[in-house]
Formats: C-alpha cells, structure tokens, sequence
C-alpha cells in the first residue's frame, strides 16, 4: 500500500485572499490598516517591486499594529477570527481535496506564512497539522518580531524536513498559489498550481 503525504499552502490555496490582511482589519479596523499602508507606503511598494525582503515588510507591518500588545489579548482575537472570518473564507474546491486525502488515510500537512495568532485556532479546530510563522514573545507581549523564520519559500520545505522525511513517502501530493509555494511544489509527485479558483472544479 502506497503511502502519500499531501501538503496544502493556506492564503490564496484552501482561503481566499490573505489572512494577515484580513486579521489586521478585524482586530485593528479598516481606518488602522488604510493608514499603516500609507505610513509604510515607501517599503510595501519596495517590496511589491521585489526590492524588499517579503519576512522584513511583513514584520514591520504588524509591528506597526501589534507591537507592544498581549499575547492572551492577541491569541483571544486569533481565536474569534478563526471562528468568525478565517472559516467564511475557505474555498469549497479546497475543502472538498483535503476531506478527500484524510478520507483515503494520507498525511496532510498546511504549510503557511501566515502567523499562528490568527491561523492556528481554526486549523486546530479543523484537526489539521500545520506549519506557520511563530511570533516572538517577550513578557507576555509580542516584540513585533518573529521567533521563526518566515515560512515562506525555501522555509517551507526546511520546516517540514524538521517533523517529517520527504523520502518514506511513495507519493507527494502539493497544492499552492504563489511564488512563496515554488519549492514546496517541487517537492512534489503532483503539484498543483492555483487549483481551486473555479469553486466546482474536481480532480
């Protein structure tokens, strides 16, 4: 019997649209998140541009938010959000794919970016193991630092050699919608890009 690892990336793959975005309106507001764009509006169009490091503008935009703030504070919004907005924005297409690995006894695996504050709730809600951008702590506050590398790119695939071995599987299966995904995607047997725009479509 074969053994088959599926790995999912979660923004733009199993949700629409991207968590961290929508985490800062929630918690902070629209006004909040209008004006961090236009305060760091030098360094998003650096890094739109490919000049600026993805992990870099991506700590000083929720350092800008969420600096300073308490972690039970923080992972109490996490899990409301997880709750309220982060399950209203699962593509059904993705939905469908990863009952259908767990269905067929596969390893599955969500490898995201995004920070665990706001993911991690509903992921663990789902029953789904998962890999994500740890925040850093310093007194029970959150420096506006990251503990972890980004998981983005490369990192990835780093973080899933740490808990797993690519090579006791027969079969890798991987499910992405960026650039970010690029090597995760080559892990894979099957890769596949972008799959679940069209919310009827079936493999």
């Amino acid at each position: 019997m074969k053994k088959e690892l599926a790995l999912f990336d979660l923004d733009g793959t199993i949700i629409e649209g991207d968590s961290m975005i929508a985490f800062i309106r929630y918690a902070r507001g629209a006004g909040w998140l209008f004006l961090s764009y236009l305060v760091l509006s030098p360094i998003l169009l650096l890094y739109r541009f490919g000049l600026y490091p993805n992990d870099k503008a991506k700590q000083l935009l929720l350092s800008f938010h969420f600096k300073g703030k308490k972690e039970k504070r923080l992972k109490g919004l996490g899990a409301i959000f997880g709750q309220e907005i982060l399950h209203s924005m699962r593509r059904r297409g993705a939905m469908r794919r990863l009952r259908y690995h767990r269905d067929q006894g596969h390893d599955v695996v969500v490898i995201t970016a995004s920070l665990n504050i706001w993911v991690e709730p509903w992921l663990k809600n789902q029953g789904l193991r998962y890999i994500c951008t740890e925040p850093e702590w310093a007194n029970g506050v959150f420096t506006g630092k990251f503990a972890t590398p980004n998981c983005y790119g490369p990192e990835k695939v780093r973080r899933l050699r740490e808990i797993l071995d690519p090579a006791d599987y027969d079969v890798i299966h991987a499910y992405g919608d960026s650039k970010g995904d690029r090597e995760m995607l080559a892990l894979a047997n099957e890769s596949h890009f972008r799959p679940f725009l069209n919310p009827s479509a079936e493999f």
